[in-house]
């Protein structure tokens, strides 16, 4: 028994669905190391903060950082918060040495 040859327009939709399968499985593998490294790089963060407990920042470090405060997603994130306290403690500070 032969098998009946598919049509051309056949073949062009089952090539099209393989390639959106095989770009949307890159998508997610993308996703994964994404966020993998966005975990290192927060690791990053807190140990120049524990190690030196100063701040060194260059250019890459303190654009990621700001990339990270103004998503969306990341607007409660207790590291945020924390920020926004060390921030307020450090202006106490300033004005009580000020008077």
């Amino acid at each position: 028994m032969a098998t009946k040859p598919l049509a051309t327009s056949t073949k062009i939709a089952n090539l099209a669905k393989v390639k959106q399968q095989r770009i949307q499985k890159i998508e997610a593998e993308l996703n994964v190391q994404l966020t993998s490294l966005l975990i290192k790089r927060k690791e990053e963060i807190f140990n120049i903060f524990n190690r030196f407990s100063a701040v060194d920042i260059d250019d890459k470090l303190l654009i990621g950082f700001l990339k990270f405060i103004t998503h969306k997603d990341n607007k409660d994130h207790p590291i945020i918060k924390e920020f926004l306290t060390l921030a307020n403690k450090t202006r106490l500070l300033k004005r009580k040495g000020n008077n």
